[in-house]
């Protein structure tokens, strides 16, 4: 019911075309919505997995979320030097990372419920959503801002309202 309410107000906030993935801006900021309610509602629940279904101790399991903020920051710096060595293939990688972050995804559940499998799995595949989450995060940033028609505020202010609305949902 809160997404039959909150679809007409994000399509008066959001670019045209966000909804279907058009290229440019619209995608940009999907991906930065789909990335949000993926990565920071499944961050929400390893805690609570790994902790009540798997029995890791609370410094476990945040050894398992640094992990993925290790990996995050790799991700970003690769990122980082793509762009300075003028390797335009940003779309490419921001794809990549949307992918690395939903079979990470796909991993941590299946390794949580799974009590057969052993845990440092579900940490590995944290590892693979932080990477995900470093090469998709800022690249769908600069995708946005890369807008010709010099409507940078328009994208800063659109990835900021699916990003929020992307955690809300997740969470």
């Amino acid at each position: 019911m809160g997404l039959g309410l909150t679809a007409p107000a994000l399509r008066a906030l959001l670019p045209v075309g966000t909804f279907v993935g058009q290229p440019g801006l619209p995608a940009a900021v999907g991906v930065r919505g789909l990335l949000a309610f993926g990565f920071f509602g499944c961050e929400a629940l390893i805690p609570l997995g790994l902790a009540n279904e798997r029995g890791l101790s609370p410094s476990l399991v945040g050894l398992s979320l640094t992990a993925g903020a290790l990996t995050w920051v790799a991700g970003s710096w690769f990122q980082e030097r793509a762009e300075q060595r003028g390797h335009r293939a940003r779309g490419l990688r921001v794809r990549i990372g949307l992918g690395l972050v939903s079979v990470a995804i796909a991993g941590v559940a299946v390794v949580i419920l799974s009590p057969s499998l052993p845990v440092w799995l579900a940490v590995l595949a944290w590892a693979v959503a932080g990477l995900g989450m470093g090469l998709a995060y800022p690249g769908s940033t600069l995708v946005a801002m890369d807008d010709p028609n010099g409507q940078r505020g328009l994208g800063a202010a659109s990835l900021l309202v699916a990003e929020t609305v992307g955690i809300a949902a997740g969470a």
